[in-house]
């Protein structure tokens, strides 16, 4: 079997995730250790930061996505954070596939449809404008309007507790 061991124990094995239930707690701490844009910011910015920031903008509540925002990163605990361009060539095509299937089942799992994290998409997409501006030295125009949220370059441990708190809001926790 091939396994990835998760922070719980638990091991799972991707390529047949379907056979899996999880918990927010299996996402929580992995996600947190994770850096946004391969680590090349002047300071670490944690895709639990990421998504907590994204969850609260104004705009993501005011479409009612702030659960599917909550949970749109969890996939990443298992398939790790990899930048876009990757995603875009044809070698990578199965690893999107299997991205996006082990992604889809964790909105199954939740209870969150699909639809939502389509509609997410584009918020997702506009944060990075705000990440790469404030994020990088000297900062990086990305060519979408910014979302209007504020960097805080959290510590992994400061991004897991506002997580935590963020899971238990939307009741994922």
């Amino acid at each position: 079997m091939s396994a990835i061991l998760l922070n719980t124990g638990r091991l799972v094995d991707p390529f047949q995730i379907e056979k899996y239930s999880f918990t927010a707690i299996d996402f929580i701490h992995p996600i947190c250790l994770l850096n946004r844009y391969t680590g090349h910011t002047r300071k670490p910015i944690s895709v639990g930061e990421h998504t907590v920031k994204l969850a609260d903008s104004l705009q993501v509540r005011a479409r009612g996505l702030k659960r599917a925002a909550t949970i749109h990163d969890f996939g990443e605990a298992l398939t790790n954070d990899i930048p876009h361009p990757y995603k875009k060539d044809p070698d990578f095509r199965a690893y999107v596939k299997l991205e996006e299937r082990v992604q889809r089942h964790i909105f199954n799992v939740f209870g969150e449809p699909w639809e939502n994290m389509e509609a997410l998409h584009e918020f997702d997409r506009r944060i990075c404008a705000d990440e790469m501006a404030q994020g990088f030295n000297p900062p990086y125009v990305y060519p979408m309007e910014p979302l209007g949220i504020h960097v805080s370059f959290w510590s992994w441990q400061t991004a897991e507790r506002h997580l935590t708190t963020l899971c238990q809001e939307v009741g994922v926790l």
